[in-house]
């Protein structure tokens, strides 16, 4: 892609990232406007970079506090930094949030709804798909397993699996790799003494 495809591409993802943190925010006819809290932010936002949603995004391992754990989790370090740029531009808000063992998690919401309305409806469309359920059209749920993994799950496919009216396959999406830390094999150039010393050094 050229730089200014490359350009345009980051400023969709940027919209398709408001909007995600929108559709799971916003108030409805089932619940007040609320907040989303940044595990299951992180969790979304990779399912989405799995997905194709996001085109610039990418994931790499980092060592955080994760439902009052530190450990390795795949974060999109290219999300991370902008969402700092939209809490400046107060597009979206942040708070802090205290645990039950005294660490700090936050939460996000989207503040800047004129900003929300100017978002293309293809943009909007895109991001419904990837996080709507295919059959029932509901949002996603974000739940966490006893192992603190993610799933997305329908609530109303998960309710029709309780009351043995279908088994869906969709039911449950696995978004579990966020905490799988991958093997990636690279090679570094080492370049010491101004380039007078230089050799490659495989990984």
């Amino acid at each position: 892609m050229s730089k200014q495809e490359i350009s345009t591409e980051k400023e969709k993802d940027i919209q398709r990232l408001v909007y995600l943190i929108f559709l799971y925010t916003k108030k409805s006819n089932f619940r007040k406007e609320g907040w989303l809290k940044d595990q299951a932010l992180k969790a979304l936002i990779y399912f989405g970079i799995v997905k194709g949603l996001f085109r610039t995004f990418d994931y790499a391992p980092l060592f955080v506090t994760w439902s009052d754990q530190t450990r390795f989790v795949n974060v999109s370090m290219e999300a991370e930094a902008i969402l700092e740029k939209l809490i400046e531009a107060k597009i979206i808000e942040r708070l802090r949030l205290s645990t039950e063992h005294y660490r700090y998690i936050f939460a996000y919401r989207v503040t800047n709804k004129t900003y929300v309305r100017e978002i293309p409806m293809e943009i909007k469309r895109e991001v419904e798909k990837a996080y709507k359920c295919p059959v029932h059209g509901v949002l996603y749920e974000v739940h966490f397993t006893e192992h603190i993994e993610p799933q997305l799950i329908c609530p109303k496919c998960e309710r029709e699996k309780e009351k043995e009216i279908i088994h869906n396959k969709m039911t449950k999406i696995r978004a579990r790799n966020i905490l799988d830390v991958e093997q990636i094999n690279f090679i570094s150039e080492l370049i010491l003494l101004s380039g007078l010393l230089k050799e490659k050094i495989e990984v």
